[in-house]
């Protein structure tokens, strides 16, 4: 075999190595990424389910105090317009 024949199947197979190590290189980069991504899509779907169970709860905490808050609006009210119903009737002695 010529000497130029054998520099170029060496240079070749040094490529091929080289390739081959490349591409393991990139498939083994692939599957880190890909677990990662996993990971990640997990752990957003916890934080998710969590903020919408905190949002929940602020809700029906909201939703008490709008409740609180309208009873005791009603009693005022309710104060009020007996306060103002005295108004025209003149007293008693």
């Amino acid at each position: 075999m010529p000497p130029a024949r054998g520099e170029a199947d060496r240079l070749l197979a040094d490529a091929r190595d080289h390739a081959e190590r490349l591409v393991s290189g990139a498939r083994d980069q692939v599957a880190e990424l890909t677990a990662l991504a996993a990971q990640d899509r997990e752990a957003t779907s916890t934080a998710v389910t969590e903020l919408c169970r905190l949002a929940e709860d602020d809700l029906t905490e909201i939703s008490t105090l709008v409740k609180e808050r309208r009873e005791e609006a009603g009693a005022i009210l309710a104060r009020a317009q007996e306060q103002a119903s005295w108004c025209g009737t003149p007293p008693t002695t």
